[in-house]
């Protein structure tokens, strides 16, 4: 927050009240009719003086499969994903989807018997593929 994008590079514009902000950050967080999941802790939140101007930096972690999807105003169509280089709303086959990997079932539980000799390696190699399109700073690609 206190940052404008702009190209070719982005402007420290600075936040005017920092304390009501942050009150206000906290206070809707905290109300689960505005955001479904409150996945921000008290070290998630900065605050920072840069050019003179305060700036509130935020580090959002990613939501739990159980919690998913994390929505705003009460309306599961008010949900979003994060991609590459930011946020959008989901499409309905991604919120299905988001849904139905909350659910618990049989993805949850432990493969006892089983070995890495098991995978099939093609299968876990497209997997990493896609992942990694949709992840690419989580270098998945580069994983073992």
């Amino acid at each position: 927050m206190g940052v404008e994008e702009r190209n070719p590079q982005n402007e420290i514009s600075g936040v005017a009240n920092p304390q009501k902000t942050l009150t206000s950050l906290w206070d809707q967080l905290s109300n689960t009719n505005k955001v479904s999941y409150k996945n921000i802790d008290n070290q998630d939140v900065n605050t920072y003086i840069i050019e003179g101007k305060t700036v509130i930096i935020i580090y959002v972690k990613e939501a739990a499969e159980n919690m998913k999807p994390v929505f705003v105003n009460g309306k599961l169509e008010n949900s979003w994903i994060r991609t590459g280089d930011g946020d959008r709303k989901v499409n309905r086959d991604e919120l299905s989807a988001l849904i139905r990997n909350a659910q618990p079932g049989q993805d949850n539980l432990p493969a006892d018997n089983f070995t890495m000799e098991d995978l099939d390696l093609d299968s876990l190699i497209t997997f990493k593929e896609r992942v990694s399109k949709r992840f690419p700073k989580k270098k998945y690609i580069e994983m073992g």
